[in-house]
């Protein structure tokens, strides 16, 4: 009795399925849409979960950030005109943090890191996409502990003297260098000319995002 029902049942959904082939077919595609967004999500998460988890052995968890506006600033809900009043971060704040707070061992500071105008890099004739351009220290690659990929970083006497030296990121050397050395070089930003004295590796980014 319950085999005939079940052939009964098999029967009746064969027939429903050619009666109505569009609507099963949506049906079907609903259903493998779903399950590959699901898998995708998950794979997206986990992909993210893993490089978060490099960026920070790399980065170290013993560094802390500190910035007038963060993505947890944003996504918190805070109105973005109160995050706009913020007072910006500057070298003064830098060298307080690093006076009165001795349990600190390094401080370095970016300038143009977060909301600074994105800016292209030139070459002779060749130029870069618009990407991030920041100011930093000599203390940068401490902090960071991001290696030189090629060349060395820019030294204290010359953050002092404001010598105009520049250390690329990964996207930029590409670009300009794709087949050369870039030592010695000189790009310029804007109208200003700086001499290149290193570059940078690849830097850790949490969802394996680019960063230059």
């Amino acid at each position: 009795m319950r085999w005939v029902l079940f052939q009964e049942i098999i029967v009746m959904s064969w027939q429903t399925l050619r009666g109505n082939k569009l609507r099963s077919a949506l049906t079907i595609l609903g259903i493998v849409i779903g399950i590959t967004s699901i898998v995708g999500i998950t794979s997206l998460l986990r992909g993210f979960d893993e490089s978060f988890k490099d960026t920070i052995k790399t980065i170290g968890p013993d560094t802390i950030f500190v910035t007038k506006i963060s993505i947890v600033s944003v996504t918190s809900g805070v109105n973005r005109q109160e995050l706009m009043k913020r007072p910006n971060i500057t070298t003064a704040d830098a060298e307080a943090i690093e006076r009165n707070a001795p349990s600190i061992e390094v401080v370095d500071i970016l300038l143009g890191a977060n909301g600074g105008n994105p800016s292209k890099i030139y070459y002779r004739n060749q130029k870069t996409k618009n990407i991030q351009i920041f100011g930093t220290t000599e203390k940068y690659p401490s902090v960071t502990r991001i290696p030189l990929a090629i060349g060395r970083f820019f030294s204290n006497g010359e953050v002092s003297r404001r010598r105009n030296v520049v250390v690329l990121g990964q996207t930029p050397y590409l670009t300009l260098f794709p087949n050369a050395d870039p030592i010695g070089k000189v790009v310029r930003i804007g109208l200003i000319e700086y001499e290149v004295v290193g570059v940078m590796d690849k830097r850790p980014s949490p969802g394996g995002f680019s960063l230059g």
